[in-house]
Protein backbone atom coordinates (compact mmCIF):
# COMPACT_ATOMS: atom_id res chain seq x y z
CA UNK A 1 0.00 0.00 0.00
CA UNK A 2 1.20 3.31 -1.05
CA UNK A 3 0.16 6.16 0.95
CA UNK A 4 0.80 10.27 1.24
CA UNK A 5 0.02 13.90 0.80
CA UNK A 6 0.57 15.47 -1.97
CA UNK A 7 -0.19 19.71 -2.74
CA UNK A 8 -2.00 20.34 -5.99
CA UNK A 9 -1.58 24.11 -7.20
CA UNK A 10 -3.41 25.77 -9.34
CA UNK A 11 -1.65 28.64 -11.19
CA UNK A 12 -4.88 29.95 -13.67
CA UNK A 13 -7.46 32.71 -13.13
CA UNK A 14 -10.13 29.93 -13.83
CA UNK A 15 -11.27 27.35 -11.02
CA UNK A 16 -9.96 23.85 -11.82
CA UNK A 17 -11.18 20.38 -10.56
CA UNK A 18 -8.77 17.20 -9.89
CA UNK A 19 -11.52 14.68 -12.22
CA UNK A 20 -8.88 11.68 -11.53
CA UNK A 21 -6.10 9.60 -10.00
CA UNK A 22 -4.14 7.44 -11.61
CA UNK A 23 -0.49 5.24 -9.45
CA UNK A 24 2.52 3.59 -11.01
CA UNK A 25 4.93 1.64 -9.22
CA UNK A 26 8.51 1.30 -11.04
CA UNK A 27 9.09 -2.38 -11.27
CA UNK A 28 12.07 -4.49 -12.54
CA UNK A 29 9.85 -4.95 -16.46
CA UNK A 30 9.06 -1.59 -15.96
CA UNK A 31 5.90 0.95 -14.75
CA UNK A 32 2.70 -1.34 -13.38
CA UNK A 33 -0.22 0.29 -12.88
CA UNK A 34 -1.49 0.54 -9.48
CA UNK A 35 -5.26 -0.41 -7.76
CA UNK A 36 -6.70 3.04 -6.47
CA UNK A 37 -9.94 4.55 -5.53
CA UNK A 38 -11.73 7.10 -3.81
CA UNK A 39 -11.58 5.84 0.00
CA UNK A 40 -12.98 6.92 3.39
CA UNK A 41 -11.55 6.59 6.39
CA UNK A 42 -12.04 7.00 10.14
CA UNK A 43 -8.92 8.03 12.23
CA UNK A 44 -9.10 5.98 15.40
CA UNK A 45 -11.36 7.62 18.17
CA UNK A 46 -13.88 8.24 15.15
CA UNK A 47 -13.59 12.02 15.59
CA UNK A 48 -11.35 12.52 12.20
CA UNK A 49 -12.59 11.48 8.34
CA UNK A 50 -10.00 11.21 5.89
CA UNK A 51 -10.76 11.21 2.29
CA UNK A 52 -7.90 9.46 -0.29
CA UNK A 53 -8.01 10.56 -3.81
CA UNK A 54 -11.44 12.60 -3.58
CA UNK A 55 -12.93 13.10 -6.62
CA UNK A 56 -14.14 15.57 -7.94
CA UNK A 57 -11.40 18.06 -6.12
CA UNK A 58 -12.36 21.55 -6.42
CA UNK A 59 -9.27 23.87 -6.63
CA UNK A 60 -9.53 27.52 -6.89
CA UNK A 61 -7.99 30.10 -8.85
CA UNK A 62 -4.08 30.92 -7.86
CA UNK A 63 -4.15 28.48 -4.88
CA UNK A 64 -2.93 25.37 -3.25
CA UNK A 65 -4.54 22.22 -1.63
CA UNK A 66 -3.50 18.81 0.23
CA UNK A 67 -4.89 15.80 -1.13
CA UNK A 68 -4.41 12.08 0.74
CA UNK A 69 -3.49 10.02 -1.74
CA UNK A 70 -3.51 5.93 -1.64
CA UNK A 71 -3.22 2.99 -4.13
CA UNK A 72 -1.98 -0.71 -3.49
CA UNK A 73 -0.06 -3.08 -5.60
CA UNK A 74 1.08 -7.11 -5.11
CA UNK A 75 3.88 -8.60 -4.38
CA UNK A 76 6.99 -9.05 -3.58
CA UNK A 77 7.38 -5.43 -2.39
CA UNK A 78 10.96 -3.47 -2.29
CA UNK A 79 12.09 -1.26 0.98
CA UNK A 80 11.94 1.25 -1.46
CA UNK A 81 10.05 1.66 -4.38
CA UNK A 82 9.43 4.83 -7.20
CA UNK A 83 5.86 5.86 -7.04
CA UNK A 84 4.50 7.91 -10.24
CA UNK A 85 1.45 9.79 -8.85
CA UNK A 86 -0.60 10.68 -12.07
CA UNK A 87 -3.32 13.69 -11.97
CA UNK A 88 -6.24 14.36 -14.44
CA UNK A 89 -7.68 17.51 -14.28
CA UNK A 90 -11.61 18.27 -15.27
CA UNK A 91 -10.57 20.11 -18.94
CA UNK A 92 -8.40 15.74 -19.67
CA UNK A 93 -5.28 17.58 -18.93
CA UNK A 94 -2.51 15.23 -16.94
CA UNK A 95 -0.04 16.27 -14.68
CA UNK A 96 2.55 13.91 -12.63
CA UNK A 97 4.69 13.45 -9.94
CA UNK A 98 7.31 10.80 -9.18
CA UNK A 99 8.12 10.01 -5.38
CA UNK A 100 10.13 7.36 -3.51
CA UNK A 101 8.09 5.73 -1.20
CA UNK A 102 9.85 3.78 1.57
CA UNK A 103 8.79 1.48 4.40
CA UNK A 104 7.76 2.93 7.35
CA UNK A 105 6.77 -0.02 9.09
CA UNK A 106 8.34 -0.47 12.80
Amino acid sequence: MFKGVVEIYNASSRANTVSDYAFYCQREHGWEKMESERYDDFRPGGQERVVANPTPFPIPPYSGVETHVLAFTGLPLDHEMLIRIEIEDLFGKKYQAEVLANDQRP
